[in-house]
Order: structure tokens, then sequence, then C-alpha cells
């Protein structure tokens, strides 16, 4: 269940305070997130006309200087993903109903528009990190293949005087399978 709401886009008119940074709104505004993301209601009303359980909403309204709001919901896959907030600084003036639907579905095409651009953002990161483990997996058939001594069959060799006369030849250019000819000192048997 989740408990955050932050700021995803805003824009704002001349001399209008803005938003900090970071910032937690479900904890600004705990009445409205209830309303607007958890039942997926959508609300138009002047900040006056909020409940008293809206005591926390009210006064962070009233510090930023906000008079009215219209909260519409988008639902993407069953679930409330974002939110389009509308904040009007002057008392007076109703905001009609037929606005929620169209603010919806402008949220909506929204929504798809930012989802196809992770969607692609996500599949070029997926693309360069192929090409540079492909570059990687090249370098490392590269490597093997500079580490790998392919050995020619020999005819076995099991008589020690056969070898040392030539059967099997190890090294064919030296002629011979005799690495070091050194007599044994005499006297020893």
């Amino acid at each position: 269940k989740r408990s955050e709401a932050t700021v995803v886009a805003m824009s704002y008119g001349d001399g209008i305070p803005h938003l900090p940074g970071e910032v937690n709104l479900a904890a600004m505004f705990p009445w409205t997130y209830q309303r607007a993301v958890v039942d997926a209601v959508p609300l138009a009303m002047a900040v006056a006309d909020q409940p008293p359980e809206a005591a926390v909403d009210r006064a962070s309204n009233e510090q930023f200087g906000v008079r009215r709001i219209m909260v519409v919901p988008v639902i993407t896959e069953t679930v409330v993903s974002h939110l389009i907030v509308i904040n009007a600084m002057t008392e007076g003036g109703n905001w009609s109903a037929e606005y929620v639907p169209r603010l919806r579905m402008l949220g909506e095409m929204m929504v798809a528009a930012l989802q196809r651009q992770e969607a692609f953002d996500a599949l070029r990161d997926s693309e360069a990190l192929l090409r540079e483990q492909t570059l990687l997996l090249a370098a490392a058939v590269d490597a093997a293949e500079l580490g790998f001594v392919d050995y020619d069959p020999l005819p076995a060799v099991v008589d020690a005087e056969v070898a040392a006369q030539g059967g099997g030849l190890l090294f064919p250019a030296t002629g011979t399978n005799v690495v070091h000819d050194r007599p044994a000192p005499e006297g020893d048997d």
C-alpha cells in the first residue's frame, strides 16, 4: 500500500510560490491523498469548504496561498498512478464537473506517453548493455583462443629404445626424441 506522493511535473503562474523540491505530498495533504489516490475520487472545491478532517490539507493549502483545488485521479492498470492537480489562488468561481473526464483523459494520454518514454529508455539501456556484453564476450573468446593449444595425435610408443631411435617423433625438425644425452660416470652401476 502506497503512502507517498511526489511531483513528476508542474507548472506555475507568475508570482505563485513553488513547492519545495522533494516533498511527500501525501503527508502535506493526507485527506486529499485518501480521497484522490486511495478512493480514486476526483475533487473540485474551495479550500474553505474542505471538511474538518481535512485540517492538515487546509493548513498546507493556505501556506501556499491556494484558495481552490481540483484533483483528478489518473487510473492505469486499475490503480491511481498519477494525479492532475490544479490550484487557484483566487476566491470564487467553480470548476465544472465536465472538466473531470476531460482532464482524466488528458492525464491518461500523458501517462501513456511517460510509460512509452520509460519503455523506450529501458530498451535503449538494454541495447547498450547488450552491445557492451557482446564486446566483452568477443574479447573473452579472443583471449580464450590465444590460450588454447591444438595437439595433433601421435602414435603411441611404449618402448623406450624405439622412442630413442626416432619412433613416434615429437619434434620431427630435430630428428630425435632425445632431449639430453649425457653418459653416466664410469664406475657407477
